[in-house]
């Protein structure tokens, strides 16, 4: 059996991720050192005219007055965390055992005028996904471009029929599936991004509703 990227390159209607799949490191780099002008100098903690005006380019984008660049979402949702609590004055926080701060993401400024298409697409997928019988959304419509995607079954089960059905159809919705916290269902995260938005959405009702036959 072929690994997830390798099956993935393979099948002509890919679900998840940006461009081709199994692009390496340094092709990564290279297309990013490319996109770049030879005046660009690096920022030095923060400051550096590329990075100052991308912050200002994503501040204006959302209607703020400014912003400032974070390496992750991560990060930013833990300096956030720490602001409200010392305006609360209370340490005290509660979470799902899923967040990002729990288990441990970053658009540029081509990606990030495409997220209300991204957020539309969605959207549609999780509607076909909730008339599957065996699969629901969390949240049934999303707010953003990703959702949780439950199945009933056994993940290892599913994801084995869900790799064999990728080879015979062309179809590929996920690399990995875990066990879910609702007992009987695997679960995945969906994220649209480029790939989402050429994916054929009239193969996914048939799709899975033969994956969760098999599994």
């Amino acid at each position: 059996m072929p690994t997830p990227q390798e099956l993935a390159k393979q099948c002509p209607n890919l679900l998840p991720g940006h461009g081709q799949p199994g692009m390496s490191m340094k092709h990564q780099l290279v297309a990013l050192a490319d996109s770049l002008s030879d005046d660009i100098l690096p920022d030095v903690y923060g400051e550096g005219e590329y990075i100052a005006e991308f912050e200002s380019d994503v501040a204006a984008m959302f209607g703020f007055s400014a912003g400032v660049f974070m390496p992750s979402g991560t990060m930013a949702q833990q300096i956030a965390l720490r602001i409200w609590c010392d305006r609360k004055q209370n340490d005290s926080i509660a979470m799902h055992p899923t967040a990002h701060l729990e288990t441990a993401k970053q658009g540029l400024t081509e990606r990030l005028p495409k997220m209300a298409s991204w957020v539309k697409k969605a959207t549609v997928l999780a509607a076909i996904i909730n008339q599957v019988q065996g699969a629901l959304t969390n949240p049934v419509q999303p707010h953003c471009n990703m959702f949780q995607l439950f199945l009933k079954g056994d993940p290892e089960v599913l994801q084995a029929s869900h790799d064999e059905l990728a080879q015979t159809t062309g179809t590929y919705l996920f690399g990995r599936l875990s066990a879910a916290q609702m007992p009987g269902y695997a679960m995945t995260e969906i994220h649209c991004w480029e790939n989402a938005m050429s994916f054929d959405e009239s193969a996914l009702n048939g799709f899975l509703t033969e994956l969760l036959a098999q599994g």
